[in-house]
């Protein structure tokens, strides 16, 4: 976001996304309907096919099945690392790889409303530990954007083979690993499953009807649009009888760019023109010119 960004505008519009509590058909839950929601019907369980060591926090459905609890998050994207992956990885280590994730990081820009989410957290904190033990889950941490409350959420590459062993390798789709850097990073310890699928969309919103979704390209995202993240939660272990608490990311819908969009048009505007000379700088290159380097020539030698 540049110094052209329209911050109390942005606010306001995403003061009215906080508010929409309609009802729409993705089995999400507005951030007040999950506060208020009766916590008995939701449950932790300690083991998932999705991954063995990753608890999770589900909900029971009609059917005997368990669906995952997950949260619609409204928010400015202030920091993203998102597919496609077009550079090499030089760093291969097990350690690496495992690690390797598409995240993005969400802020109010002081907006008070977006304190709520927090309180969705502790509540969430609250039942992963009635669970697992006291004290033996470490919450959520999120580093603030510039002094204002901010939450990352993400959502790794890979599985452990070891830990998901009743779940197949889902390719990766072209739009994320144009040239099969993260098929061939991954070899033969992890697999990308559809626990690691996120889902890219923009999300269509009209008065007097529900709203619908368009799939889109992770590449529409940038600093300054106003998204709906869709953050489900897990637990990693991180020692013996301990865990950490994490955001991840379901899906990512854009709400609204007009801002970002206007703050860059603005920029584009108020920067100066180039002078001919210096368009004619800009040109090619010279072939075949060696420039020696400066050295400083010493008085006397050791």
């Amino acid at each position: 976001m540049n110094i052209f960004y329209n911050c109390d505008e942005a606010r306001n519009r995403l003061k009215g996304y906080l508010c929409d509590q309609r009802v729409d058909s993705t089995e999400t839950y507005h951030i007040q309907q999950m506060i208020q929601m009766d916590t008995a019907k939701m449950k932790v369980l300690r083991q998932t096919n999705n991954n063995l060591r990753s608890p999770r926090l589900v909900m029971e459905k009609g059917d005997g099945t368990y669906g995952e609890v997950c949260v619609r998050l409204p928010g400015i994207l202030c920091r993203k690392v998102l597919p496609p992956v077009r550079r090499n990885i030089s760093n291969t280590q097990p350690h690496v790889v495992r690690s390797m994730k598409q995240s993005v990081k969400l802020t109010g820009l002081g907006l008070g409303e977006y304190a709520r989410f927090q309180e969705v957290i502790n509540m969430v904190h609250t039942m992963f530990e009635d669970t697992l033990g006291k004290g033996t889950v470490q919450s959520v941490d999120c580093k603030p954007y510039e002094g204002h409350l901010s939450f990352d959420v993400g959502t790794r590459y890979f599985t452990d083979r070891d830990d998901a062993p009743t779940q197949e390798h889902v390719p990766f789709s072209r739009d994320d690993d144009p040239i099969f850097i993260l098929e061939l990073l991954r070899k033969d310890k992890f697999i990308h499953t559809e626990d690691n699928v996120v889902q890219y969309c923009s999300k269509v919103i009209m008065d007097g009807s529900e709203p619908s979704y368009m799939s889109a390209k992770s590449e529409i995202f940038q600093e300054g649009d106003i998204v709906e993240g869709h953050v489900a939660f897990a637990c990693w272990p991180v020692g013996k009888d301990r865990y950490q608490l994490t955001l991840m990311l379901r899906a990512l819908a854009s709400l609204d760019t007009e801002l970002r969009k206007g703050a860059w048009a603005t920029a584009k505007s108020v920067r100066p023109e180039k002078s001919g000379a210096e368009r004619k700088r800009g040109g090619k290159p010279e072939n075949n010119i060696s420039v020696k380097r400066h050295r400083i020539v010493y008085d006397m030698e050791e």
